[in-house]
């Protein structure tokens, strides 16, 4: 985990694994222009949802200028 992503994860809080995933890329992007793109998975462990789920998770890429 990059210190952008350590960042993310630690001081902010997110409701959806969709929005903590957008927000690493962005601040991976971020920190260097020679990154021209990025890949995010983010698994959160026995999720509170009504079924029983080992894990749930997500995974985005997003390019540099998009």
């Amino acid at each position: 985990m990059t210190a952008a992503a350590g960042a993310v994860v630690v001081g902010e809080r997110h409701r959806l694994l969709e929005r903590l995933a957008t927000r690493i890329a962005d601040d991976t992007l971020a920190v260097d222009a020679r990154i021209t793109s990025v890949t995010v998975t983010v698994r959160k462990l026995r999720p509170p949802v009504p079924a029983d789920l080992a894990s749930a998770g997500v995974t985005i890429t997003r390019h540099a200028g998009r």
